[in-house]
């Protein structure tokens, strides 16, 4: 796992999870130097991460200030991108007919994230008609929300408190990398 994260963020907000998935050896934190340039930047710093190793099959992208985006949503991309029977270019969470982080980008589209600019996401690739991929359909819209503003953190925060969840972070970016 990799944690984009904005210049000057500690990242002391990461969950324990996380900290020992860098002392494992399997997670590090990326900084994006010029994250205020747009989402752009930060999900090109995640991928030239994900590729110092070398360059990976897929990486998924997640948004870490959505808080509900769990594994069994991931697990449903995976498998779907996975088993495709010809093949596809990504696989995108569904909710009221937009295209939603995550999303799991295949190789074939690397090069089209490296020419995003501003606070373009990769929302804009997926309508272009050289990439095919699928859209899960996933109706619970708590999954979607972010906290952009402190009135979406304190919305959040409710529903945490509602349904007994004890703890929520934030990031910027978090970038998956996989072979297939």
């Amino acid at each position: 796992m990799i944690v984009v994260t904005r210049w000057g963020d500690a990242g002391d907000w990461s969950p324990e999870s996380f900290t020992r998935a860098v002392k494992d050896g399997r997670g590090f934190r990326t900084v994006c130097a010029d994250a205020e340039l747009g989402m752009s930047r930060s999900l090109q710093c995640g991928l030239r991460a994900a590729e110092a190793g070398g360059r990976p099959d897929a990486v998924m992208v997640l948004l870490g200030d959505q808080p509900f985006v769990g594994k069994e949503l991931i697990s449903r991309l995976v498998h779907a991108f996975r088993t495709a029977e010809d093949g596809c270019d990504y696989c995108a969470a569904l909710h009221r007919a937009v295209p939603r982080p995550p999303v799991l980008l295949a190789r074939t589209m690397f090069d089209a994230v490296k020419g995003l600019d501003g606070d373009e996401g990769a929302r804009s690739l997926l309508r272009l008609k050289e990439y095919r991929g699928m859209l899960l359909e996933d109706t619970a819209p708590e999954r979607f929300w972010d906290a952009d503003t402190p009135e979406n953190a304190e919305e959040i925060r409710v529903f945490f408190s509602k349904v007994h969840v004890r703890y929520m972070y934030t990031c910027t970016t978090s970038i998956l990398k996989f072979s297939l």
